[in-house]
Formats: structure tokens, sequence, C-alpha cells
């Protein structure tokens, strides 16, 4: 059931955030990026005074900024808050690093993948690390 309109939960959430539009715009860059989307000022805007909502691409990416649900943000009466979105964002904020990660890894000689392995085995039995 839907209890407002994309303007109303939109303003609500950057009231409640304290979120400007360059802010919201910074959120949502991964994603953009990732998706290859795009969100401007000006779609900030409209969405703000309610003159259009976002195609399904830029909801998805401001809901992923936002870290709420798609349909919490369309107006419908879900939760709010984007479980799921916690792991997306860490996932998304570290992937290239881990991508790169394992390209160099992949890159050595089986005798270096070996030390690799034993390094990070022994610094996961040290103090610092929870042991």
């Amino acid at each position: 059931m839907k209890n407002s309109t994309f303007c109303q939960r939109f303003n609500q959430i950057m009231d409640e955030r304290h979120l400007k539009q360059m802010d919201l715009i910074r959120l949502c860059e991964p994603y953009c990026k990732k998706y290859d989307v795009i969100i401007s000022k000006t779609n900030i805007s409209q969405y703000r005074r309610g003159k259009c909502i976002p195609r399904s691409d830029k909801l998805y990416v401001l809901s992923r900024a936002l870290n709420v649900e798609e349909e919490y943000l369309l107006g419908y009466d879900v939760g709010k808050e984007a479980a799921v979105n916690n792991c997306i964002f860490y996932y998304d904020c570290h992937f290239e690093n881990n991508m790169n990660f394992i390209a160099n890894y992949l890159k050595l000689s089986e005798n270096d993948k070996l030390r690799v392995v034993d390094f990070v085995n022994e610094m996961l039995n040290t103090v610092k690390y929870g042991k």
C-alpha cells in the first residue's frame, strides 16, 4: 500500500540526513560508475520539486546510496532501511581493491602464492587480528 509519493519520501530522507544535492551526488558516485548511470544536480532538483520520478536505473542507484529500499523511496509501506545495502556498499567500495589484489596475486609464481597465503595466515593468527 502506498503511503506517500516519491517526492515526499525523497525530501524526507534528504532533510532527515541534512543532505545537500552535492552530498547525494557524492554518495551516488560509486554506484553511478559501477552501473553507468548519471545523476545530476538537475535530476535531484526535479525529484525534490516533484517534477518527475527517477527511471528504474536511477532509482536503484539512489536507493543504494541512501541505503533504503526502492519501494520505500516510491512511497510504499515497507521497511525503510535496506539491510542488504550495507553489504553491497562495503562490497562496492572495496571491489576495485579486491580485484587488483587478486589480479596481482594471480601474476605470482606458485611459490610466491604460497608465501602470500602463509603471510596472510600468520597475520590472522596474531593478537592484532583477533587471536
